[in-house]
């Protein structure tokens, strides 16, 4: 029967895609990599991760819904914690654009926002069915005291509030973040989510986040004071996404906290980079537990280097 029949296709796209999995794998597993200092050498795939992989790369083929991703590539802002701008090149975001591209169907579309990248690149890499797409922006629309980090969340709003027609977005870093699957499979799946990356540090005692809330300052400071001992999730601002009408309001509350006009390092006129504490103090402050969605298969462990892995949407270092 047609029933039959399509259940022997699938059953087949299932066998030649773990077959081509493995083979990759097995490939990778001797490829060169990250230098080992930097990360662990690549894991030999389990039975699970492999079926993992291939549900989600028939999923991919299936699609029917679609997904922007926005990212930033700002070079008329030093990064203040390389204290340095980056050049406005290709090689900033190569991986990404290679990792979008390689999103079947088309139904992935990327844009990035840029201050500087000139026609050579925007012209060049372009994708002529709009799935790579990119846009200038006047960064002297927004404060001038906002850090290259914190002032892309002013654009992210812009771009979401300009865009009712988008579905599922995600936000993501341009230089250490690929993808994997197109993530809107992802998101129809608990569409009331929001998707945020997470680290395995606890926030309470991580000496990073200790400092931003100190220059946030105030309600932020007596907040972070008063959190529990014992294990708080660290969110990371390198992967965020979901339905559009959740990511407006997701962004809004972060813009309004990087906007505070009482944050302690505003007052004391110096730049603002506590987008990382805004985040995490909008997301224990107004999400349950239950409507926020992180950990695999959203994205990899972060900073383990598991550049391998396809049983994933986002690998984020």
């Amino acid at each position: 029967s047609a029933e039959r029949d399509a259940r022997r296709a699938d059953a087949t796209s299932v066998e030649c895609a773990a077959e081509w999995l493995q083979t990759k794998a097995t490939r990778g597993r001797g490829a060169a990599g990250p230098p080992a200092a930097e990360a662990p050498a690549a894991e030999a795939p389990t039975a699970a991760s492999l079926s993992e992989e291939v549900g989600l790369l028939l999923r991919d083929h299936r699609a029917s819904c679609s997904a922007t991703i926005l990212t930033t590539v700002i070079s008329g802002r030093q990064d203040w914690q390389r204290h340095r701008h980056i050049q406005p090149s290709f090689s900033y975001f190569r991986e990404f654009y290679k990792s979008v591209l390689s999103i079947p169907g088309g139904r992935a579309h990327a844009i990035v926002l840029h201050d500087g990248l000139p026609p050579s690149i925007t012209d060049q890499y372009a994708a002529p069915d709009g799935s790579f797409s990119f846009v200038k922006v006047n960064l002297s629309n927004f404060g001038p005291d906002l850090g290259v980090n914190d002032v892309r969340y002013m654009l992210f709003r812009e771009q979401l509030a300009a865009h009712p027609e988008w579905d599922t977005v995600f936000m993501t870093d341009a230089s250490d973040v690929t993808l994997r699957h197109n993530p809107c499979q992802l998101v129809a799946d608990a569409p009331e989510r929001v998707y945020i990356g997470s680290e395995s540090s606890d926030l309470k005692h991580n000496p990073f986040m200790r400092e931003r809330f100190k220059e946030m300052g105030g309600k932020y400071l007596v907040w972070f004071k008063s959190l529990p001992d014992g294990h708080v999730n660290l969110w990371n601002a390198g992967v965020i996404g979901g339905k559009r009408a959740k990511m407006l309001e997701l962004t809004s509350r972060i813009v309004d906290v990087l906007n505070d006009p009482e944050l302690a390092v505003r007052q004391e006129k110096k730049e603002v980079n506590v987008n990382m504490g805004a985040l995490n103090w909008v997301i224990l402050n107004f999400y349950a537990p239950g409507e926020v969605g992180s950990g695999e298969p959203m994205h990899t462990h972060y900073k383990k280097y598991q550049r391998m892995r396809e049983d994933v949407y986002f690998i984020h270092k």
